[in-house]
């Protein structure tokens, strides 16, 4: 969809985008250094909490708009797949919601700052595309 950034897209010879890797690779070290008061296992604690955290949020979000759209109707079921949609549904938000605030508040934080700074990031790329 063209939505990130060109200098992402660059390949190497074996076709890995070595551009995004060194990325990711930098704002990896940047935490690190970040947390370089905390201890080795704690640092690996917080990546571990972080990384579940960003996963999750955009998944609660998805969940939400699913079972949003089951009660619009916009997903036509018959009325037994429509209650076991439901059932899912509740079910995924449930757990989702509980493994965000089972995490600590550091890496709830951080995680909402990671999805939030993507979001100018996905606007201005979507105006360039469009």
């Amino acid at each position: 969809d063209h939505l990130f950034p060109k200098f992402l897209s660059s390949l190497n010879k074996k076709n890995a985008p070595q551009n995004a890797l060194i990325f990711t690779s930098c704002i990896i070290s940047l935490l690190l250094i970040m947390n370089y008061t905390k201890g080795l296992a704690e640092q690996f604690k917080f990546l571990i909490l972080l990384s579940t955290t960003v996963v999750l949020i955009p998944y609660l979000l998805s969940i939400i708009s699913y079972i949003i759209l089951l009660g619009k109707n916009k997903i036509i079921l018959t009325k037994k797949k429509l209650y076991f949609s439901f059932f899912i549904g509740i079910g995924a938000f449930l757990y989702s919601f509980w493994a965000i605030t089972g995490s600590d508040f550091d890496s709830m934080l951080w995680g909402i700052i990671l999805i939030a700074s993507g979001i100018p990031i996905y606007f201005l790329m979507k105006r360039k595309v469009s």
